[in-house]
């Protein structure tokens, strides 16, 4: 299942991006299509996947949640991904 959502995740996003290059006018002002140019060219990402790309963000929601009494003992990020998506998708 983790797989397929992330998939289904990434498929979004390159819908997204061709969406945004298609139609610039109507989805994008002029600095977000260059944004959205650059995200084609593998330059910038701004909806990046994984768990190093994502650690700070992660670790300020696993700080909050342990702060907050949702989660005892406070998890690291690397616990919130199944091994096989982190092995086969470097999460």
């Amino acid at each position: 299942m983790a797989r397929n959502l992330f998939k289904a995740f990434e498929e979004a996003r390159r819908i997204s991006v061709e969406r945004a290059l298609a139609a610039p006018a109507r989805c994008c002002r002029c600095r977000g299509l260059r944004v959205v140019k650059r995200m084609q060219r593998g330059r910038d990402d701004l909806m990046p996947y994984g768990v190093e790309q994502n650690r700070t963000t992660l670790e300020a929601f696993l700080q909050y949640a342990f702060e907050q009494g949702v989660c005892h003992p406070q998890a690291d990020a690397e616990e919130l991904f199944p091994a096989s998506v982190q092995k086969s998708f470097k999460v």
